[in-house]
């Protein structure tokens, strides 16, 4: 059943670059125009001419609840896969909405925990940093992981940088 859901994800890319085709022909600003979309970690190619489609919301969002659902179902190896297409391939296609980008390597940092792989984690941190730049939901997130793993120093420099950055959330904090 995974390998048959694996082998649906190109397919369902495909799928994705039909619905977006509209989708590169301005450039990708929000409403006070700035920038929409931040640039991935990865080499991309120029994403000056992408706009964010009102369909694309939809459809990230139909994806993660995929992957939640292969998670209950305890596949997070499937899950994983479908976060790392939500944050390295769609953006190729199409530009995604900050907020959802945050949200999807939250995500995938989140399930990377569940396998046990701290590595993996802290490298869709590093990621989701990369390309949401002073994000106070992945800092907060990542200095949680540091104080479960024992690194007190990082979470407290990670807490201390988001309570600088947003002290509204750091004030919980």
């Amino acid at each position: 059943k995974t390998k048959q859901i694996m082998a649906r994800l190109p397919a369902m890319m495909c799928m994705c670059t039909i619905c977006f085709a509209t989708a590169m022909e301005a450039p990708a600003t929000t409403g006070n125009g700035r920038r929409a979309f931040l640039s991935a970690a990865a080499p991309a190619p120029d994403r000056s001419t992408h706009k964010i489609s009102h369909n694309v919301v939809p459809f990230v969002r139909g994806l993660k609840a995929r992957a939640r659902r292969q998670i209950r179902e305890n596949r997070v190896e499937v899950a994983s896969e479908i976060y790392r297409t939500i944050v390295r391939q769609l953006p190729e296609k199409v530009a995604i909405p900050t907020a959802e980008l945050e949200d999807a390597y939250l995500l995938l940092a989140l399930n990377k925990q569940r396998e046990s792989s701290i590595k993996g984690a802290r490298k869709a941190f590093g990621d989701g940093l990369r390309c949401v730049p002073k994000s106070p939901k992945l800092l907060t997130a990542l200095a949680l992981m540091e104080s479960k793993e024992g690194n007190l120093r990082q979470a407290k420099s990670l807490v201390n940088y988001v309570m600088e950055i947003d002290p509204a959330r750091g004030a919980p904090l």
